[in-house]
């Protein structure tokens, strides 16, 4: 199925996932989650797992600790899944885990934290590369793609965020959005389409031009749930 090109304001009719007014809330979501990041390199500078003062559960993986210091531009992705209740997700966590043990291997990932927000009952997966061509260096693992072919039976749909942080990870200044794809696997072959902008600040955000947005449960998204890289 080809991939469609949305305009910066279109809602898809039936496809409530994509309405641009997500975009704010996922990105506040990314920007708790990077908020996590820089504490937990300042005060401990590794990664690990662990729970903070709210409740919340962390799961933090950097291979490269001095690249993810550093005061240079870099590239982020958010995850976030419609996850299907229906579902054992432990086979899809176990690969996820296995492709993290394996971090240091993958050129140009910096760092992965997960976050599971114990007042929202939501989670914000953040993922960083050094560059825009690194994602597609994890997307040619054997491992990974065996991950990507579990996909649709654990989630009813994507929505995969890029950003750039030109100050890098942990520096001042906002996400500043590139794109967004989204997934819907409720279509076989899944349905797919992109939303770009200039890379602007979160604060240019597309708006809705009609439609109620509908809310979507974000749950637990994997490293490994990516088809392509956004």
């Amino acid at each position: 199925m080809a991939t469609l090109t949305l305009s910066i304001d279109e809602v898809v009719p039936g496809r409530a996932f994509t309405d641009p007014h997500h975009l704010a809330g996922d990105t506040a979501v990314l920007e708790d989650v990077r908020r996590a990041l820089r504490a937990r390199m300042g005060e401990i500078g590794a990664g690990g797992e662990w729970h903070d003062g709210s409740g919340d559960e962390h799961l933090l993986v950097v291979p490269d600790t001095a690249s993810l210091l550093a005061t240079r531009p870099v590239v982020a992705i958010g995850f976030f899944g419609q996850a299907r209740d229906d579902v054992d997700h432990a086979p899809i966590v176990e690969l996820e885990r296995s492709v993290l043990e394996r971090a240091s291997e993958f050129r140009g990932l910096l760092a992965y934290h997960n976050v599971r927000f114990a007042a929202a009952h939501q989670c914000g997966n953040l993922v960083v590369f050094t560059d825009h061509d690194a994602p597609a260096e994890l997307a040619g693992d054997d491992e990974h793609r065996r991950s990507i072919g579990r996909t649709p039976r654990h989630y009813h749909s994507l929505r995969l965020h890029r950003y750039e942080l030109p100050a890098g990870a942990l520096g001042a200044g906002p996400l500043r959005w590139v794109r967004t794809t989204y997934l819907d696997f409720s279509d076989d072959p899944p349905w797919r389409a992109v939303r770009s902008y200039d890379g602007s600040s979160v604060a240019g955000k597309p708006g809705a031009r009609r439609s109620t947005p509908t809310a979507s449960s974000s749950r637990r998204t994997t490293i490994g749930d990516q088809a392509e890289p956004p």
